[in-house]
């Protein structure tokens, strides 16, 4: 029974991203990250990124869940064809890739002037009638997002699926849809895509649900990227599973950022330690990276009584790059199968 409520939480964990619905969800059924604090952002469409203006008038680059990639520093920003863009800082044009390192030097005085730009492709701007199979409405049966609000979303039988209740909206790609609300931006994750699990998972999943791995904030939306909270909540119920005891939570005041019960519990039992020099602070919203993620189950499955013999990492090219603190539970999930290499 152990071995097969582990096997369902490593099936979860592992899936990165429903049906149409027939009814209109209510607004506190959908999942949005909201985004408070910039003037404007608008979709880098085709890409994992956007661009957010703040209160120094500078754009930043997010990513489609609301996180800062880079400062804010651009005063103009244009993705090209090849996936890099081309941006304007202090001043001068260069030419950087979608996490902002840069390629070319920010030395040119016109756009024209950077070598190689002119050879490369243009960029598609083709959207679909029904992006990932809903598009917008308004009360008034308009399409498109232009117009006067409120804005919903609806299918392809015409019925409405997302409520009109944004002031403005742009349509679904690669997940999500930017909308705004009462001066906020946020991002709507698909509601078609909330119970889809792909098809080598589903077994598992169903096995996570009946063994109660699954709690509020992981019981859907199987394709998108977890969080932190989200993993904590995991590697608890993972936890209290197997030892079939509860965990008793840290104090309330643990971490300045979250004081959710999980990440309490989590704290306690010490799968997490917290961010920041001073390990005060959570960052409950913030994706969880493979680093985190292997120390987080490594610390939960070591809580748990789990032996886990390490592997030789040197056939790994970027072995090296690995964080010291996450070499030993990187190497132990390895040599157990649970985590693997990729061609890249």
């Amino acid at each position: 029974m152990k071995k097969r409520i582990l096997t369902a939480f490593l099936a979860v964990m592992l899936l990165l991203c429903a049906v149409p619905a027939g009814a209109v969800l209510e607004e506190d059924e959908l999942q949005i990250t909201w985004c408070p604090g910039y003037r404007y952002i608008t979709r880098l469409y085709g890409t994992d990124r956007m661009l957010a203006r703040g209160e120094s008038g500078s754009l930043a680059l997010l990513d489609l869940y609301g996180n800062q990639i880079t400062q804010a520093q651009y005063d103009a920003f244009t993705v090209d064809g090849d996936g890099n863009a081309t941006a304007l800082k202090d001043g001068k044009w260069g030419r950087v890739d979608l996490n902002g390192n840069e390629i070319v030097p920010f030395e040119y005085t016109r756009v024209a002037d950077i070598p190689g730009r002119s050879e490369l492709p243009v960029v598609s701007n083709d959207i679909p009638e029904y992006p990932e199979g809903l598009r917008s409405v308004n009360e008034d049966g308009r399409t498109g997002g232009l117009g006067a609000g409120p804005w919903g979303f609806e299918n392809e039988e015409g019925e409405l699926v997302v409520p009109c209740v944004f002031d403005t909206v742009g349509e679904f790609d690669r997940g999500f849809a930017l909308v705004r609300k009462d001066g906020v931006y946020g991002m709507l994750k698909n509601p078609v895509n909330e119970d889809q699990v792909s098809a080598w998972a589903a077994e598992e999943v169903e096995s996570a649900r009946e063994a109660g791995l699954l709690g509020d904030r992981t019981s859907s939306y199987y394709l998108y990227y977890i969080t932190r909270l989200q993993f904590a909540e995991l590697a608890v119920n993972l936890v209290e599973q197997r030892t079939g005891e509860e965990i008793q939570p840290a104090r309330v005041d643990r971490f300045s950022d979250a004081d959710d019960i999980y990440v309490r519990k989590a704290a306690a039992a010490g799968i997490v330690t917290g961010t920041g020099e001073d390990g005060n602070t959570f960052e409950p919203d913030a994706l969880v990276t493979r680093e985190q993620l292997a120390a987080m189950l490594y610390r939960a499955l070591e809580y748990t009584g789990c032996t886990l013999e390490a592997a030789e990492l040197e056939d790994y090219s970027d072995a090296d790059r690995l964080s010291e603190w996450a070499a030993e539970p990187v190497a132990a999930l390895v040599g157990a199968g649970i985590l693997q290499g990729n061609a890249n």
